[in-house]
């Protein structure tokens, strides 16, 4: 199944990597390594070689924001061979004091079609204020990021991520699970009925993977 845009959970990897293991310098701040790993530009094998799959481009760009937070990150995703614009979010990347690892706070935009074609533009995201972000889901879906042996892991986990459907009168779980390294990212995420039933996501076991294009 293909992921749908009703719920969505946007996450970054993002892990202290460096030659010679994950955290090899102890003094440098994990969310900004994590940021400096995580910034480029991915795409799926169908955009490079025109091969059958997703249409998928992928950006992460660092935002000098300080009103926002210290690391600050705009991701923008396009679909389809027309490229059109499909998810922009602000990520905002902080040291989790309780759990030790990397949390993404995840902001939708208030007027995302101002931002949409314009991941170069850092001037315009040096200058967005909290008054231009909401939340779209709570803050108990914020990914974890923790390093894995190659890279870094962004898990949201499904029992903490839950929302009510007043439509269906019940609840909607998420589970999103996103993996980064030097090569690309790779990502899955799912949503659940109150019953376990899959309503929406990647097959269990299956990872949309993009190649990393630019640094």
């Amino acid at each position: 199944m293909l992921p749908k845009s009703l719920v969505s959970v946007l996450f970054a990897i993002v892990l202290v990597y460096v030659p010679g293991g994950l955290y090899a310098d102890a003094s440098a701040d994990p969310a900004a390594v994590l940021a400096e790993l995580l910034a480029g530009r991915y795409q799926s094998e169908a955009m490079i070689d025109g091969s059958d799959g997703p249409w998928l481009t992928d950006y992460r760009v660092r935002v000098n924001n300080p009103e926002l937070g210290e690391t600050v990150m705009y991701w923008q995703i396009d679909t389809g061979p027309e490229q059109r614009t499909y998810r922009q979010r602000l990520l905002v990347m902080e040291l989790d004091e309780e759990s030790g690892h990397v949390r993404q706070h995840t902001w939708s935009l208030r007027e995302p079609e101002r931002f949409a074609g314009q991941v170069d533009n850092r001037e315009l995201f040096g200058k967005l204020t909290w008054a231009d972000l909401f939340r779209e889901l709570p803050a108990v879906c914020d990914p974890l990021w923790q390093p894995i042996a190659d890279g870094w892991r962004g898990y949201t986990d499904p029992e903490r991520c839950r929302i009510f459907s007043e439509r269906h009168q019940d609840w909607r779980y998420i589970e999103a699970e996103v993996e980064l390294s030097e090569s690309g990212l790779r990502s899955t995420e799912r949503g659940f009925d109150g019953a376990g039933n899959q309503l929406f996501g990647t097959d269990p076991g299956v990872f949309i993977e993009l190649r990393r294009i630019d640094p």
